[in-house]
C-alpha cells in the first residue's frame, strides 16, 4: 500500500489529526495501522472517482489485536498527482474502535 504514496505524501485520520509526512510516514501509517489488529477486512459500498482524488466509502470488520471484535465504518479522501497519492485523509469516529 505504502508503494502508492509520493515522496511528499500526507495521511491523517481521526486517530492521527496532525498529517505524517513522506513516504516513510506513509510505510509507518500503514504498519501501524496492521499492527492494530489481528485481522481487518473492509467492504467499500461507495467509489467516487475523479482525475485528481478518489472517496471511498467503507466498513471495516475484524478483530483487534489482543481480542475484541470491531466494526466501523467512514470514508477516505485521496488526492492524487501524477498517478500517487499525494494526501491521505480517513474519516471515523474513533469511539467504535473500542472492543466490542
Amino acid at each position: 500500500m505504502a508503494r502508492l504514496f509520493a515522496d511528499d505524501a500526507q495521511l491523517s485520520n481521526a486517530t492521527h489529526v496532525e498529517p505524517q509526512r513522506g513516504a516513510q510516514a506513509a510505510r509507518h501509517f500503514w504498519h501501524a495501522y496492521r499492527e492494530s489488529f489481528d485481522e481487518i477486512a473492509s467492504e467499500f459500498r461507495n467509489v467516487v472517482e475523479s482525475e485528481h482524488a478518489v472517496l471511498l466509502e467503507w466498513t471495516s470488520r475484524g478483530r483487534l489485536a489482543g481480542g475484541g471484535d470491531v466494526e466501523y465504518g467512514g470514508v477516505s479522501v485521496l488526492e492524487l498527482d501524477a498517478g500517487r497519492i499525494h494526501r491521505f485523509r480517513a474519516y471515523f469516529d474513533p469511539a467504535d474502535l473500542t472492543r466490542r
